[in-house]
């Protein structure tokens, strides 16, 4: 018997059509990133790249520091009443655009807001709070589902074993997300160092300013391609290193397969587990509500049904 075997010529023709499209659009970028040389790495590129690390660094640090007690308090406390919405609720921010956050991080944190004076709203501190805002979430969201996928097995017997809390993170919770963690940090920090809306709103000046923005202003301002093409090479290079560094952390977590029980976990019962596991969440909750009801408090108050509003909502939904 004769069994047919599909052509795969169609899928080599558009793999080498999109590898075409992409050296043909990358090709001038690189030729005048080149031309700018090595005479364009001045102190100005330097302090940018070395503002760029720091504040993608630390928001990706804090990010992970909130998210993962945030994705652990949900996973152990999985039946608390509104659950789920607080599990749609840490969706919301990766749906907002950029600036729409930073108005409501204004309304509530600026000079005039609610908690006018508890930060310097444009410099590091503002910018680090916005990307908190918008990866904590984020990082919440991948933690959990790497807790998610712990065979249940494995809780009951960690609960027929007696484990303390500190042995079931290092013998259960840990191992199934350690493979995970780096690429959640990469890409958290990837997100953080091509920050564009809010670094330039919220950035203060050329002492708080990214590869990215500084891209933006030598292309707008000094309309310089040249050293716009030179940045964004070195962007480029600091993107690739920062993969390949965590591909050697990466790939998936190996376990044993699950035999299709119901998964639920026995720790967290106690008063103290709840009400630290609660303290978490009511802070998560504080972190995400104000900016939100903010906008929606704003946004109630100057609602204008105009033709211009009607035509901008339709382009959206269009698009």
């Amino acid at each position: 018997m004769i069994s047919y075997q599909p052509s795969r010529a169609p899928a080599y023709a558009a793999l080498a059509l999109i590898a075409l499209a992409l050296v043909a659009g990358f090709l001038p970028v690189l030729r005048m990133g080149l031309e700018q040389g090595l005479s364009g790495l001045d102190p100005y590129v330097f302090r940018v790249l070395r503002f760029t690390l720091l504040q993608a660094g630390l928001s990706t640090l804090f990010s992970l520091a909130l998210g993962f007690p945030l994705a652990r308090a949900l996973a152990r406390q999985s039946a608390f009443p509104g659950r789920a919405m607080l599990l749609r609720l840490l969706s919301l921010p990766l749906a907002l655009p950029a600036i729409v956050v930073i108005i409501g991080i204004i309304e509530v944190y600026g000079a005039r807001g609610w908690l006018g004076g508890l930060f310097d709203i444009y410099g590091l501190q503002g910018i680090l709070l916005a990307h908190v805002f918008f990866n904590v979430p984020l990082a919440a969201r991948l933690i959990l589902a790497d807790l998610e996928r712990i065979p249940p097995e494995s809780w009951k017997l960690s609960a027929q074993l007696g484990l303390g809390p500190l042995a079931i993170w290092r013998l259960v919770e840990w191992p199934a997300i350690r493979s995970g963690i780096a690429g959640a940090a990469l890409l958290i920090f990837l997100l953080c160092a091509a920050s564009f809306a809010v670094v330039l709103t919220l950035g203060g000046g050329p002492r708080a300013t990214t590869l990215e923005v500084a891209i933006y202003q030598s292309l707008r301002s000094d309309f310089d391609p040249q050293r716009a093409a030179m940045l964004a090479l070195v962007q480029l290079l600091l993107c690739a290193t920062l993969a390949l560094i965590a591909q050697g952390f990466g790939g998936l977590g190996v376990s044993w397969p699950a035999l299709r029980l119901q998964p639920r976990r026995y720790d967290g019962r106690a008063i103290a587990a709840r009400v630290a596991d609660g303290g978490i969440i009511l802070l998560a909750l504080l972190l995400l509500l104000p900016p939100l009801a903010a906008l929606i408090g704003a946004g109630l108050g100057h609602i204008d049904a105009s033709a211009l509003l009607l035509r901008a909502l339709l382009t959206s939904l269009g698009l």
